[in-house]
């Protein structure tokens, strides 16, 4: 039928323009900004374990196509195309996909949750951001005894870094969570809790 050739995004792609991941494997090249805006949720996505950019794929009469990511959710793989008017997407797509052994999805405009993501380009602002293990502890440690605190309390924590890039860095490393991080935009009064 085809095969998947290799995982390089194509030379033409949309650059990442100071994007920050914590999940990416590999050089990051987006086709356009809705797949930039769709790598910043897989990033805050608890249920995968990585993403690349651009697998390419070939059918047996030689057409070929980049996909834009592949998705590894440990003991699946999703490969997943953005929406994107100026693109045909092959109809051996999808099969080949399958073939393979992988789950497809096709992602467009309308699924993209605009709180979710504001708040994950919020967040991944931090990503480079290297917690002590003193503020760590400090953190978590006052979660234990309280459940959960707003982020403005999280301010008032003795911490030798300031809180707000601390919290999202622990958010991103995955030791806490946000009680509302689809609902509202992130603020004072945001909660965060252990994982």
């Amino acid at each position: 039928m085809g095969e998947l050739l290799s995982h390089r995004a194509e030379a033409r792609a949309f650059l990442p323009s100071g994007l920050n991941t914590v999940r990416s494997v590999g050089s990051l090249a987006f086709k356009s900004e809705l797949a930039r805006d769709y790598a910043c949720l897989l990033d805050v996505d608890d249920q995968l374990g990585s993403w690349t950019c651009g697998p390419i794929f070939r059918d047996a009469e030689g057409e070929q196509f980049t996909a834009d990511f592949e998705v590894n959710y440990g003991n699946s793989i999703e490969i997943v195309t953005i929406e994107n008017p100026g693109q045909r997407l092959p109809t051996w797509l999808p099969h080949r996909i399958h073939d393979l052994g992988n789950r497809y999805r096709h992602v467009d405009r309308s699924v993209i949750p605009p709180v979710r993501l504001q708040n994950a380009k919020d967040l991944l602002q931090y990503a480079r951001v290297t917690v002590s293990l003193s503020d760590r502890v400090r953190l978590l440690s006052t979660l234990d005894e309280q459940g959960s605190l707003s982020l403005a309390v999280c301010q008032s924590i003795n911490m030798t870094a300031r809180a707000v890039p601390v919290v999202a860095s622990l958010f991103l490393q995955r030791f806490i969570v946000f009680d509302d991080i689809d609902e509202l935009p992130l603020g004072p009064d945001s909660r965060v809790r252990r994982r």
